[in-house]
């Protein structure tokens, strides 16, 4: 994604994919290489605000595999963008990055998301037959029940922890890639022990007569798929909490 400088303007040229609800937005956050000669990859980068309705801009949602279309891809044919949305000074978008990736990550609650479906999987399990009685009955299932409870209450002390560190300092601090990369997996896991309970009705989506809770499960485990890639992937998360968390040198 390229920006040149042109006057008042930054004209714009490039793709941007992984677009959530771009053909339903206002305004979308685009980061553009405005100075491809900057010694470091992730210098001469610009953080701007886009209004959407600016000439220039195709938008072509994307099919997901939970049939749902609202990512998208976005191109850019010399899209003309004011100075003035520039967000931070220009060559300088990284910084602007960071700071927004990492309210994305600390100022999240996804325990109270997680917590709502432990309590759906766990109602599951005591109506669902697996083996010889109930999938709640069972001493596995019911352990690993029991470790993504716990699981849970771990990420909302984690998520109160980074409320303090908020407070405390006025800028969320890198302990939020702990929240993401926590949840985004138990996440997966949470999604992952219902499979197994549901055994092959866990592949029925909604449309089907025979999908359990209207398909719930089956779209679920589809999509819990993306959660340990956007907002920056599992291995992104283990980088800035091996670096800037626990300072462990880099390689």
């Amino acid at each position: 994604m390229r920006g040149e400088i042109d006057g008042d303007s930054v004209v714009v040229n490039g793709q941007k994919i992984w677009t959530s609800f771009a053909q339903y937005a206002d305004w979308c956050i685009l980061v553009v290489k405005t100075n491809p000669d900057a010694p470091r990859k992730h210098d001469g980068m610009t953080f701007l605000l886009v209004d959407m309705e600016t000439p220039g801009i195709e938008i072509r949602p994307l099919t997901e595999m939970t049939g749902e279309d609202w990512f998208n891809e976005v191109f850019f044919d010399d899209v003309r963008i004011p100075i003035e949305n520039v967000v931070g000074e220009i060559d300088k978008g990284w910084d602007v990055v960071v700071n927004t990736l990492s309210h994305e990550r600390a100022s999240a609650a996804p325990h109270a998301r997680l917590e709502a479906e432990m309590r759906f999987l766990r109602d599951l399990a005591r109506r669902t037959p697996y083996g010889e009685g109930m999938a709640a009955d069972h001493p596995v299932i019911r352990q690993q029940l029991a470790q993504y409870t716990i699981e849970v209450t771990t990420l909302r002390v984690n998520a109160l922890r980074n409320v303090g560190y908020i407070e405390e300092h006025g800028v969320p601090g890198p302990q939020g890639s702990l929240l993401k990369l926590g949840w985004s997996e138990l996440d997966q896991r949470i999604k992952t022990l219902a499979g197994e309970i549901l055994g092959p009705y866990a592949l029925l989506l909604g449309e089907d007569a025979r999908a359990v809770d209207g398909g719930h499960w089956a779209h679920e485990i589809l999509w819990s798929r993306a959660a340990t890639i956007y907002a920056g992937t599992s291995e992104v998360q283990r980088n800035i909490i091996s670096e800037r968390v626990l300072g462990l040198p880099r390689r």
